[in-house]
């Protein structure tokens, strides 16, 4: 745009210089030519923007200081792991929060640095178009595109998520209107990235304090933190984005430090993360977005493994995220030579099947699709094919998408992470293995024994039954014949029952002090592989002990203890044992002592039958005058008792009475006392 503005300017100076009679001079003109030129230089824009090609791609903004990488994140077609294609790297911006606008493909983000929204183009360059009235002490570390084109960013401060805020990309004064978040169980939220679903409209982002996935209602700013479950393999997701059907895709990592990036698909309905790809890995802080393609084509086969004459249903799914309804369109693909289809399974689409059917061509025209998601669905036999593996690839033609009113696109395998590939079926030799032949399994358990699977073969089983899988539940000898009618596979299976017995013997009553030590007797077929010892009545608590076949301890009071056993099969069996606590609290003490230091009956001491804490021991005499006293001593040992003196004299012979406060192995604190005889 610049350029035609100074052509135009260059225009108007030559017509001057030709025509003008005034006693202007032309130096003076160039000088005044010039500064408009400077000053339409200033406002304007030397690069014009390219857009993104809304592919499905995915990007990636990377900061790891004050600068900034955009990354395309695409597939390695050799090995299926994700790579990240650098498009440019831009130092004094610290982009975050981007995400891909529909109405014009380019990226919009914010910066850490500033305040400022940024614009993204295909090669990376980063234009910096307003500057956003944000709160000093507001934090912005998410961010994305809503459906109707305007900017969103979740607004925050330090470890929490609370407001969402729209800038209206169309207004000039990119005006913005804030939605304060809740949350349903009124606790902190921290979103690191989110991300519109193109289906349903609802926002998604994964909050990194609870280690779950999060939905925000974008009309209302509720944000249901409590649906979904704790992820054991994420930590960290800094960057979310959606493909055209629906699929949420997360790059994370087990923890913030972690630098071993992996690409995660993230099942919107229960929340569960399962990994999809590994990925390269990346310091800093990033950002993700995707642009969903407005028509979108996969294709899958189940199933994917089969053998010779028999069947698969092939699925085509549909996203149409154009927002209008494609008509006269045509999808065709061309099977292997011996494939043909047997029936079309379901079809929304209507249209003119012509030869379809018995053929190995799938030819349909004048298909009518609507905005949404749908499928068209083939049965297909693969006849007497030869093994190997075939890559399959449909087409829809005739699309009205962007500027183009007659595009085609490509079927995409959905169960791979690699963009626009061909998806696979594979043929291969019919082999029944019921498990080596041998099962053990738990007495009182149901096992299912599973034969091979697929359309159009036939199963028998020695006990009549005719499915795929035969549930058992009782030892004995098993058979299945597989017939695909082509081949016959016959596999056999001897089922037994393991053996596992466990006895901790009859309860056990014990005295205050005393230890026991449990002596398990254990009957099993197989090897005992894990041993865990539990202690209490209802509630369990573990006891920590490291596979220990056998149990020692000095209860305090009544437990019952638990121990679990497992074996090399899996069976599990336990058992329990109470052992009674008696608490008798007896102290032996003399009624008569001779300190004459005749080496017989010197100390006067207190005994129990195993050593407590003796916290005082006073004797007084029948006047009640204090004779001895001692604190922090124990029971059992003669040099902690009395020797008979009284101030450092030998106390008279006659009767004298002793307190002593005892604390006993269980905590209990008691007070005993008794009288004693001094004879001399």
């Amino acid at each position: 745009m610049i350029t035609t503005w100074i052509v135009v300017m260059l225009a108007i100076l030559c017509i001057s210089l030709g025509g003008n009679n005034s006693a202007q001079t032309p130096s003076l003109m160039y000088r005044t030519l010039l500064s408009i030129i400077l000053a339409l230089i200033a406002v304007c824009p030397l690069h014009t923007q390219v857009p993104f090609s809304c592919d499905g791609s995915a990007y990636l903004v990377i900061s790891p200081g004050s600068f900034t990488r955009v990354h395309r994140v695409t597939a390695e077609l050799s090995t299926g792991n994700v790579v990240f294609e650098l498009l440019s790297e831009t130092q004094g911006v610290e982009l975050n929060g981007i995400g891909d606008r529909r109405t014009d493909n380019l990226i919009y983000g914010i910066s850490f640095h500033d305040d400022g929204l940024y614009r993204v183009d295909a090669t990376g360059n980063i234009e910096r178009i307003a500057e956003l009235d944000f709160e000093e002490s507001s934090f912005y570390p998410a961010g994305d595109v809503s459906p109707d084109g305007r900017y969103l960013v979740l607004l925050g401060r330090s470890n929490s998520t609370q407001v969402l805020c729209f800038v209206d990309l169309e207004d000039e004064n990119y005006n913005l209107t804030r939605i304060p978040t809740s949350t349903l169980n009124e606790e902190s939220f921290f979103c690191t990235d989110i991300a519109y679903d193109p289906i349903s409209g609802l926002i998604f982002g994964f909050d990194t304090q609870s280690r779950r996935m999060v939905s925000i209602d974008p009309e209302t700013g509720i944000v249901d933190n409590t649906s979904y479950p704790v992820q054991e393999i994420l930590n960290n997701t800094p960057s979310v984005y959606f493909d055209s059907f629906g699929n949420l895709f997360g790059l994370g990592s087990g923890s913030f430090t972690s630098t071993e990036v992996s690409l995660y698909k993230i099942n919107t309905q229960n929340g569960q993360a399962e990994l999809f790809a590994p990925a390269d890995g990346l310091g800093g802080n990033s950002d993700g977005c995707s642009c969903p393609a407005g028509m979108a084509l996969n294709q899958t086969f189940a199933p994917k493994h089969s053998f010779p004459c028999t069947q698969t249903r092939l699925s085509l799914r549909i996203a149409n995220l154009t927002g209008s309804t494609q008509t006269n369109t045509q999808l065709y693909e061309a099977l292997p030579p011996l494939f043909t289809v047997q029936e079309v399974l379901y079809n929304p689409y209507d249209g003119d099947l012509g030869t379809t059917i018995g053929s190995n061509e799938i030819d349909i025209s004048n298909l009518t699709i609507p905005p949404g998601l749908d499928s068209l669905v083939f049965l297909v036999d693969f006849g007497m094919s030869p093994f190997g593996t075939y890559q399959q690839q449909a087409s829809l033609s005739g699309l009205n998408i962007g500027t183009n009113p007659d595009s085609t696109i490509l079927s995409d395998d959905a169960t791979t992470v690699i963009p626009n590939d061909p998806s696979t079926v594979e043929i291969v030799p019919l082999l029944v293995d019921l498990k080596n032949n041998q099962l053990v399994f738990c007495e009182g358990d149901e096992h299912i024994l599973r034969s091979v699977e697929g359309l159009g073969i036939d199963y028998r089983w020695n006990d009549g039954s005719t499915e795929s899988t035969l549930r058992i539940d009782s030892p004995g000898l098993y058979a299945v014949t597989v017939n695909t009618g082509c081949e016959v596979a016959v596999d056999t299976v001897a089922v037994d029952f393991a053996v596992l017995e466990l006895d901790l013997g009859e309860n056990i009553t014990i005295d205050l002090g005393d230890a026991i030590r449990l002596h398990p007797i254990i009957g099993s077929s197989g090897e005992v592989v894990d041993y865990q010892w539990y202690s209490g009545f209802g509630e369990l608590s573990l006891i920590e002990c490291d596979s220990c076949t056998q149990l020692s301890d000095n209860p305090l009071s009544d437990t019952q203890y638990t121990l679990f056993i497992r074996d090399e099969f899996g069976c599990e069996t336990a058992d329990n044992v109470t052992v009674q606590v008696l608490k008798r609290y007896e102290v032996f003490a003399p009624n008569v002592f001779s300190p004459n230091n005749d080496g017989s009956n010197d100390l006067f001491f207190l005994q129990t039958k195993y050593p407590v804490v003796v916290e005082e021991f006073l004797i007084f005499d029948r006047w009640g005058s204090l004779q001895f006293s001692v604190s922090s001593r124990q029971t059992n040992i003669p040099f902690d008792g009395w020797d008979g003196n009284a101030a450092g004299q030998p106390a008279p012979s006659g009767v004298y009475l002793w307190t002593a406060r005892l604390r006993w192995q269980d905590g209990e604190v008691r007070q005993h006392s008794g009288d004693i005889m001094i004879m001399r």
